[in-house]
């Protein structure tokens, strides 16, 4: 009989830190929109947000990096 390994994915409960400071940010700005909000202040929660993605997109590099080489030791090991 042949063996057969598989791993399952689970997905997260809640979303990431990361992502709710991003999505807090890009509310920031639009709840801003037609309003006498200042410059300043949206260019403050604009940099937020550039920030957060920036982030998010670093975890998702170095997260993906990590899978795969946890994903080569699981390999070898089977």
């Amino acid at each position: 009989m042949a063996s057969f390994h598989s791993r399952s994915n689970s997905l997260p409960t809640q979303s990431h830190p990361l992502m709710e400071s991003v999505q807090h940010s890009l509310c920031r700005l639009k709840s801003s929109e037609g309003t006498s909000t200042s410059v300043f202040a949206n260019l403050a929660s604009l940099k937020d947000l550039h920030q957060g993605i920036n982030n998010l997109i670093e975890m998702s590099v170095s997260q993906e990096e990590g899978e795969s080489w946890i994903n080569e030791l699981l390999e070898g090991s089977l």
